[in-house]
């Protein structure tokens, strides 16, 4: 059994695990940027492992804003919430592939409950400022990630945006795809938001081409890691995605592979006035 904390886009989980500890070692060292002491806490969740496998089960959230049911492939997790603190059990087949999938989903919507989600994007902090470049697999996250700084990087594979203050900001998680680094705690404001097209930029296409505001948001809905079912969320989250609209530049980016990251960030910080 083991006690610890996660702090992960400012919310912070105090999870009980009833496990061997083998796997709480392979925890320990995914999220230990992330790890946070137990003495201000959003969610008190105990969870034990299992060997077993629910196969076949689609990742799914039921619920809103006092209960929720996370279920996937592996785990399954319910919660309450009382006074402001979530409160719940759950369970996990005992490899760190589910574990992190439940956390990815359960974050995924409390972070819509407090004006936030989570996108597919690489994002990086550059001169104190917050760039984000979302694209789905394949799209260069990962080789646009592997140019930056690690200092400097916030994920190649999800990332938050929040909103606080009236203000949008890019906060970096736990949560990475291929390269596969542990990741560490960053925010910073955001800038501007870049979309990904890979392979088709061309000597004669400008690096950036600005995206008409519709076509901006259905390219961000698609990204959007959300498997809400309740009419609130999805209206909450349109609402959100709205007002980074009207504060955030759009663009699409046209990348080779050989391109270096200064001039990359050059063109970025002009916001395409070439």
């Amino acid at each position: 059994m083991a006690l610890f904390s996660l702090n992960i886009c400012g919310i912070h989980s105090k999870i009980n695990l009833q496990s061997d500890p083998g796997f709480y070692n392979k925890i320990k060292e995914r999220y230990q940027r992330f790890l946070s002491d137990l003495d201000k806490i959003n969610i008190d969740l105990s969870i034990r492992t299992s060997s077993y496998c629910n196969s076949n089960i689609v990742p799914s959230i039921t619920g809103h804003n006092k209960r929720l049911l996370v279920k996937g492939e592996g785990f399954e997790c319910r919660l309450s919430r009382k006074n402001g603190l979530w409160c719940g059990k759950g369970i996990v087949e005992e490899n760190i592939y589910n574990f992190d999938t439940l956390l990815r989903l359960l974050f995924s919507q409390l972070l819509i409950l407090e004006s936030g989600f989570l996108i597919h994007a690489c994002a990086v902090r550059y001169k104190n400022r917050g760039y984000l470049f979302p694209g789905a697999s394949g799209s260069g996250k990962t080789t646009l990630a592997k140019k930056a700084p690690y200092s400097d990087l916030l994920s190649d594979e999800l990332v938050a945006i929040r909103i606080q203050n009236k203000k949008v900001y890019i906060i970096s998680t736990p949560f990475w795809g291929e390269f596969q680094k542990p990741g560490q705690p960053i925010s910073s404001q955001l800038q501007g938001i870049f979309f990904l097209a890979k392979n088709k930029y061309d000597d004669r296409k400008k690096m950036l081409k600005e995206i008409p505001p519709l076509q901006a948001i259905r390219r961000l809905l698609k990204l959007t890691l959300f498997f809400g079912n309740q009419n609130k969320d999805i209206q909450k989250l349109l609402w959100l995605i709205s007002r980074i609209l009207l504060k955030i530049p759009f663009y699409q980016i046209f990348l080779k592979k050989n391109t270096p990251y200064q001039i990359i960030m050059k063109k970025v910080i002009q916001n395409g006035n070439e």
